[in-house]
Parts: structure tokens; C-alpha cells; sequence
């Protein structure tokens, strides 16, 4: 199953995409895990907030997750320090 979702253009470079965690609101104390799959580059703007398309690949799901569910997912970010030079 997939779960799709709007990420901010913060979170697309600064994001651990390998511990996504979501719940859904039929079982809100379970946390289900899941990796993204696909980022697509293709931004959406608006009211000046970008967004971008990703999709979300669950690892386990059952009857709590169907089709056409809200997802709350949570992506923790990489707070590893990231330099980048110019010239």
C-alpha cells in the first residue's frame, strides 16, 4: 500500500526517508512504518508555501488501513549538519 503525501521543500533535502512512521484515525495508538518510494519533482506553490508530491511505501498494514484514509505521517529529519561551499 501507499500513502501519499504533500511534503514542505524543507523537509525534501533535510529528511530521513528511511524512518516514516503514520497512524491512521480508526487505530490512532498504532504507528505503522513505512520508507517514500518517490519524490516527484514537480512543486506545487501556494499562498507561497511549496510542497512536493511524495509517495510512501507501508511496510505493514491490515484492516486498520484501508484505501482513502487520513494519514498522519511524521518524517524525522537528519539534523546532521550539512556544509556547502561556494565559490
Amino acid at each position: 500500500m501507499l500513502v501519499y503525501t504533500k511534503t514542505d521543500e524543507s523537509d525534501v533535502g533535510t529528511s530521513n526517508w528511511e524512518g516514516v512512521t503514520f497512524k491512521v484515525m480508526p487505530s490512532q495508538r498504532t504507528r505503522f512504518g513505512g520508507v517514500v518510494s518517490q519524490v516527484r519533482m514537480n512543486p506545487t506553490t501556494v499562498q507561497n508555501v511549496v510542497t512536493y508530491d511524495t509517495n510512501h511505501r507501508i511496510r505493514q498494514s491490515g484492516v486498520e488501513t484501508v484505501p482513502g484514509m487520513t494519514a498522519y505521517v511524521s518524517i524525522p529529519r537528519d539534523d546532521r549538519a550539512k556544509c556547502v561551499e561556494t565559490a
